[in-house]
Formats: structure tokens, sequence, C-alpha cells
């Protein structure tokens, strides 16, 4: 049985290190244990309850679908002046009224260059899934990201491969 993981970045930026962490939870995952980026934050819709109703829009539809399908979700994300960046912060919306999360276990990476690694807007997102009820199982801050990573934006840092390994080992061990 293969445990699937789905990996969401609260980045919007290309070269985001919050997206490269993403990239090393997959390329890291134990045997048997998938985890898919999910790159379709950027198409959302800003948040409006007058649109969620039976048939709320196509992209929400299939965000819903695929947290339904996945056994875990792995979020990663920056901090934007202490909080949640505020495309996540939408996502994260969509799905207050619709229970996808509900029980479903998560983990939250944070990634900064600076050196508490994002760990307030890591303590809001790790808040903000206890109200929609999801299974907070992790936590990991990664600061200093310019000297981890490689000149093509992967992290190479040995003891944050570990660490997001060790993440996506207990993810997929509470799925």
């Amino acid at each position: 049985m293969t445990v699937r993981i789905l990996a969401i970045s609260g980045s919007l930026q290309q070269s985001s290190s919050n997206t490269a962490l993403l990239r090393a939870a997959a390329a890291g995952a134990p045997d048997g244990v998938t985890v898919e980026i999910y790159d379709g934050i950027r198409a959302l819709p800003h948040f409006d309850p007058d649109l969620d109703g039976s048939e709320p829009p196509t992209e929400i539809a299939d965000l819903r679908a695929r947290i339904v399908a996945a056994d875990a979700v792995l979020f990663s994300t920056p901090e934007y002046a202490h909080a949640l960046p505020g495309a996540l912060k939408d996502t994260l919306d969509w799905l207050v009224g619709s229970g996808e999360l509900i029980d479903k276990p998560v983990a939250v990476m944070t990634a900064s260059p600076g050196l508490d690694g994002g760990v307030i807007a890591g303590d809001a997102l790790v808040a903000l899934l206890g109200v929609l009820s999801a299974d907070v199982v992790g936590q990991l801050a990664v600061g200093a990201t310019r000297a981890k990573r490689d000149e093509h934006g992967n992290f190479t840092d040995e003891a944050t491969l570990t660490a997001v390994a060790e993440l996506v080992r207990t993810l997929a061990d509470a799925a």
C-alpha cells in the first residue's frame, strides 16, 4: 500500500525555499510514500462565501478532491510580516466549511533566510489547522536557507534533508 501525501506550498515565488523544501520531501520520501506537489494555488480564486455553494469554482473542487484523495497533507510556507501569506490563507479559507482536513494527518514546514526559519508563520498555520480540526503531527522550521541551497535552488544541507525526511516519515506513519 502506498501512502499519498499532498504537498502545498504557501509561496507563489518561483524560486521559493518553501517549494524547494517540498521538492526535498518528495525526493527523500521513503519507499511506499509518494509526495505530490500541488501547483495550483496561484490559480485559486480569492475566497468568496457567495461562490462556495453546491458547485464551488472548478479549481476549488479540484483542490478539495486532491485533499480527500490524499492520506496526509504537508504544508510549507514562508512568513510575511509575522503572518501567513495571503494566498495560503485564502486557500485554507476555502476549506473551513467543507471539512476535507478534519482528522487528516498534516505536517507544517517553514523556511526563511532569517535564523528563526519563519517559526511565527508556522505557529500561526498550526493554530489555523487546529481550527480546521486537522491532526497536526509535526512541525519543522528551516532558517538560514540561502546557505543551505545550491545554485539551482535545491536544498543540499544534510541536516535539513534529514529533518525533512524524518518529518515525511512521521507524517506517513500517522497516515
